[in-house]
């Protein structure tokens, strides 16, 4: 075999091998994006039928290949609504750290710190946004909500609960609960022994 047909197998063999590797890497991406949506579908539709682990499991797997701040918001929104409030407060803290220059966990954690009454670490959280040059709308109205409930708790009454569609349920030095709006004016008259904040359906409980 002449010089010159050893040189065209050798062409035509890269030629080949490039081919049949091109080929292999483009199947294998689009196995790989038909596995990952696999797992957000199935976890969406597990979740939608509250099956908390089989729908956990499948976010996960799509996490683990393709980790991105808005598949961790959806993850987060999923505890959220399973009220798993351990999972939903650990991943959000894993999150912040993953991606510590991304609003969306500070947010989501000021939030339920400021449900929990939990200032002292919602200030905490506030003062590590802060360094960090966090910029978000939403995390500057929590800190307004969250500064003005507890001027009211130190300064106006011995007790008052979270800010909740428009209102807050507050107790006065001699224990009777009413409730006020957010500038601090009676709504309700304060003649109750216990009151609880409004639901989203304009109602609340309350004891006489």
């Amino acid at each position: 075999m002449s010089k010159g047909n050893v040189r065209a197998l050798i062409i035509v063999g890269l030629i080949v091998a490039f081919v049949l590797s091109w080929y292999t890497m483009i199947s294998d991406g689009v196995k790989t994006t038909r596995q990952y949506n696999n797992y957000i579908s199935t976890a969406r539709d597990k979740a939608q039928y509250e099956i908390f682990n089989d729908a956990q499991d499948n976010y996960l797997a799509a996490l683990a290949m393709s980790d991105t701040i808005e598949l961790r918001d959806e993850i987060a929104s999923f505890y959220k609504a399973m009220q798993k409030t351990g999972d939903y407060v650990g991943f959000c803290e894993e999150t912040m750290k993953k991606y510590p220059y991304e609003p969306m966990s500070y947010v989501r954690l000021a939030e339920h710190y400021k449900d929990t009454g939990s200032f002292y670490t919602f200030f905490n959280l506030i003062e590590t946004a802060n360094k960090r040059q966090i910029v978000s709308e939403e995390l500057n109205a929590l800190v307004e909500e969250v500064a003005y409930e507890y001027e009211l708790t130190a300064v106006l009454f011995k007790e008052v609960s979270c800010y909740s569609d428009g209102y807050f349920a507050g107790m006065r030095e001699d224990g009777k609960w009413g409730y006020i709006n957010k500038y601090g004016t009676t709504q309700l008259r304060f003649t109750y022994l216990d009151a609880h904040i409004f639901t989203p359906e304009g109602l609340a409980s309350v004891q006489n």
